[in-house]
């Protein structure tokens, strides 16, 4: 047997090193893994009603060669068909931390519930459904309107109905307001409320919820 030389020492059997472990070399061919991670969501999609319309929101944790999403939507949950389309603004589909998304349904169906799911779609062509958002939408000729937005001191709701339960609710959820309609015009005083987004929440007698989102100055 040919001697060989490791760190100094000559052996002439392999197994008198006992330090040494000879491993094969692999030639692994990237391709095929796939490192492809499905786009996260830090908020899962929501719809609400806000002077007849839907609007949709989502946001992103991570994204990978996202191409955008494909907004579903219809009255039943296996029947959605596509309305819109929101690209994504990550740069070339990929981001790290996130992005807030919207989308707003101009013509939701009247009178029943409208079911919203967003199908993204990578730049490969790989698919993924997101969660099912619903809401109620009432007669829409009819629906609530406020007035002024941006508002500094003082909101009016009309086409309310009499007993109608009205909420003001910050960005973060929580209930600021409480007031119950005398007419189908109803008058809020927020002068006191901080700067900031929220939704006035028109709740009827039948427990069936619109919801306006305003700006208070």
């Amino acid at each position: 047997t040919t001697p060989i030389s490791i760190n100094g020492g000559t052996y002439t059997n392999i197994g008198d090193y006992h330090g040494l472990a000879i491993m094969p070399y692999v030639d692994i061919d990237p391709n095929i893994i796939d490192y492809t991670l499905p786009v996260t969501y830090s908020k899962p999609l929501t719809a609400s009603l806000s002077n007849g319309k839907v609007d949709l929101l989502w946001a992103s944790a991570t994204e990978v060669y996202n191409k955008g999403y494909s907004i579903l939507a219809g009255t039943k949950t296996n029947n959605l068909t596509k309305i819109g389309f929101v690209s994504s603004k990550a740069p070339n589909g990929n981001t790290g931390s996130g992005y807030t998304y919207s989308y707003e349904d101009t013509k939701p169906n009247a009178n029943t519930y409208n079911y919203y799911q967003l199908r993204q779609e990578d730049l490969d062509g790989k698919e993924a459904l997101s969660n099912v958002a619903s809401v109620y939408v009432g007669n829409v000729t009819g629906s609530v309107s406020l007035f002024p937005n941006p508002a500094t001191t003082t909101i009016y709701l009309k086409n309310v109905k009499l007993g109608t339960t009205v909420k003001i609710i910050g960005i973060s959820g929580q209930i600021v307001k409480t007031q119950i309609a005398s007419s189908d015009k109803v008058t809020i005083n927020i002068e006191a409320l901080p700067s900031s987004v929220y939704v006035a929440q028109a709740i009827n007698s039948n427990g069936k919820a619109e919801n306006v989102k305003f700006i208070k100055k």
